[in-house]
């Protein structure tokens, strides 16, 4: 069966307009040929971001206006211009001198889009992400981070292999794109990646980063930063005097990633307990929670560090993953390829099978928490709140994160499902209703202003 979805995506694919393999928003001088004659092409690797556009501008200083960065990979996740790395680390190092807590927002988009800009041409992703920045950087969002410059970093990959004109062929671009998507988080992105995390926490201490990854950019950003964040954990949340690369919040977003990458990460946090006699947590250190008095410290202490969190209404991955890897799981099963967990953590999920064929966050075993209506019914469903305060969206409903009862995953890696009103379906991430709902992950201003109050990742001993 896979070998027939092979010849039936290639068949389809066969003959159609391909999306070029290309640099979108170089660095460096690059001179390409157009109609036999060279060409130079204008530096676009940084823009300033408007509240209904950008303009490049390569000394762009986030300081009224939010900067975005480009940073690109080939199809083999090599780096298209390395100049680009060095000017989005340029940007953070300005950043900090402006201010001692910027927030450093990384994203890598999913399948069908890619990192072009130009001007009245610009990917929706790349639209929608600007629109973000653009928002954490004014009202109301930035009353509650006041003096915060706001510096995106926009990870582009090819992630439409097919021509929008082609809509149907499009769809079967799924395979190759996913083998894309598994390819392309190599030794040159995670390098890039813990650059990033590094210089965002270099001191001056105070500065925050952020990693979102969306769709099969949920893929690319697990697998890529899963190794470097593995070794952070295992020397204890830089118990041992180096700091380590590590991100103080990653987000998977309606992620296409199968089940099987984020058990790798859950395992490892389970491990430590049994291994180590030591649980890991991001909270703020206990000396500073007991000289607080602010009230927005009131909010449980523990936060997570990896955010799985995909919609109810997302068919691509709560069906489509399913579909997708159907082929290849069967094939597995012909040959033998998967284990059955003998005496398995989870009791109700027996074999690997069941991991490939479901997504971290709609794998009912593996949640963490819940999101429900704010009401009296509904919070009998829930263990401790996140949160004492609602999510309000436009509809005027009101939401509230507690953690799952009897739940297995306690880990820093959260896991849940959101309601359709929140995010309605794959794509449409980028509302307002869903930036209300990451809000509470965010840190507070109080916790902005103060670094000793900011969460932080650290191993607990168990009594």
């Amino acid at each position: 069966m896979r070998i027939l979805a092979v010849l039936l995506s290639s068949i389809a694919l066969g003959g159609c307009f391909h999306v070029k393999n290309q640099l979108y928003n170089p660095e460096s001088a690059v001179t390409r040929v157009v109609h036999g004659q060279p060409q130079q092409v204008e530096h676009r690797s940084v823009v300033k971001v408007f509240t209904d556009h950008d303009t490049v501008d390569p000394d762009c200083i986030p300081a009224a206006n939010a900067c975005l960065a480009f940073l690109e990979f080939d199809e083999m996740g090599e780096m298209w211009d390395p100049g680009q790395l060095d000017k989005a680390i340029e940007l953070i190092k300005r950043a900090k001198k402006l201010s001692p807590h910027p927030i450093v927002v990384t994203f890598t988009h999913g399948w069908k889009n890619n990192a072009k800009d130009t001007p009245g041409h610009a990917n929706e992703n790349v639209f929608g992400f600007e629109g973000v920045l653009d928002f954490l950087e004014h009202p109301p969002v930035a009353r509650r981070f006041a003096d915060s410059p706001v510096v995106g970093i926009y990870i582009g990959w090819r992630g439409n292999l097919v021509s929008q004109y082609w809509p149907v062929r499009q769809q079967f671009s799924y395979f190759n794109r996913e083998g894309a998507a598994i390819r392309i988080p190599g030794a040159s992105l995670t390098a890039a990646l813990t650059r990033i995390m590094q210089e965002t926490h270099r001191d001056p201490a105070g500065a925050r980063a952020i990693m979102v990854g969306h769709s099969f950019g949920g893929l690319v950003m697990e697998r890529a930063l899963s190794q470097a964040m593995a070794d952070y954990i295992l020397r204890g949340g830089g118990q041992n005097g180096d700091d380590g690369a590590w991100a103080d919040l990653v987000v998977f977003v309606n992620s296409a990633a199968a089940a099987s990458e984020g058990k790798q990460m859950l395992d490892l946090f389970k491990r430590l307990e049994t291994t180590r006699n030591y649980k890991f947590v991001v909270t703020p250190a206990a000396a500073a929670l007991e000289k607080s008095q602010t009230p927005a410290l009131a909010r449980t202490a523990q936060r997570p560090m990896f955010l799985s969190i995909s919609s109810l209404g997302d068919i691509a991955t709560r069906f489509g993953l399913v579909i997708g890897h159907g082929p290849s799981a069967l094939s597995r099963q012909f040959t033998g390829s998967w284990r059955t967990y003998e005496h398995p953590d989870i009791p109700s999920v027996p074999s690997q099978r069941s991991y490939y064929l479901s997504t971290t966050a709609h794998m009912e075993v593996l949640q963490s928490h819940l999101i429900v209506e704010n009401t009296q019914q509904t919070l009998k469903q829930c263990g401790q709140l996140f949160s004492p305060t609602p999510v309000k969206i436009s509809t005027g409903q009101q939401y509230i994160i507690c953690e799952k009862p009897n739940r297995w995953n306690d880990t820093p890696y959260w896991a849940m499902e959101m309601p359709v009103t929140i995010v309605p379906d794959h794509s449409g991430i980028f509302n307002l209703n869903f930036i209300a709902l990451l809000e509470k992950f965010l840190p507070s201003q109080a916790e902005m202003e103060n670094p000793d109050l900011m969460p932080k990742p650290q191993a607990t001993p168990l009594p």
